[in-house]
């Protein structure tokens, strides 16, 4: 799913530099994004071309990729098909996120959505929070994706800090879902301030 990786930023570059061959990449690049739905698992795999084995995943790739750059996407195109995507892939991250109490593993398969090994990518739990952030934006709080957030972002915060150290962009959207919290006056008894503030020292330090 490199090609995300390339389209948002291209998207977002063509708003301010029309231009056509921009155009005609970000066509090419597009037309590929739904060869990797799967809709019988509810998910979006990584890798192409399909195999056997494509419902196992490293959960750190399927929730950035899929629930932040691919809503991105969807939003700055209009594309109606690739939002389902998102939405589909998302009660998939949801399903995962209550078969683990919101402790995310490192490795799962989205054929049962359960973990797979014994290893943990907790920190994760910053890139669904950030997805649900983004889906409630996308929906106008329809969806009650907002609690999904807030029930992610409350385990994350409350693991010691050798558990939080996978990937830096993982505590960054944890952070950046804990401060649009505090911003919108969402349960403001959660003190979103500090936990974002927390999240961030965490991934500087």
């Amino acid at each position: 799913m490199t090609q995300l990786d390339v389209l948002w930023p291209l998207l977002l570059w063509r708003q301010a530099h029309p231009d056509p061959r921009a155009d005609a990449l970000a066509g090419r690049l597009l037309a590929t994004l739904p060869l990797f739905d799967r809709p019988q698992w509810d998910y979006v795999a990584n890798g192409f071309p399909p195999r056997d084995s494509d419902s196992f995943m490293d959960t750190w790739y399927f929730l950035e990729n899929v629930l932040i750059k691919l809503p991105w996407v969807a939003y700055l195109t209009g594309d109606g098909a690739l939002l389902a995507m998102f939405r589909r892939a998302l009660r998939g991250a949801q399903q995962l996120a209550h078969n683990t109490g919101y402790l995310f593993p490192l490795f799962a398969d989205a054929a049962d959505w359960e973990p797979r090994a014994s290893l943990l990518n907790a920190s994760v739990g910053g890139l669904y929070a950030a997805g649900c952030v983004i889906a409630h934006q996308l929906d106008g709080g329809a969806g009650g994706w907002l609690d999904e957030a807030i029930r992610s972002l409350r385990m994350l915060h409350r693991l010691p800090p050798h558990q939080l150290t996978h990937e830096p962009q993982q505590l960054s959207f944890a952070a950046a879902s804990a401060a649009y919290l505090h911003r919108q006056g969402i349960d403001p008894a959660g003190g979103w301030a500090r936990v974002a503030a927390d999240f961030t020292r965490l991934a500087l330090r």
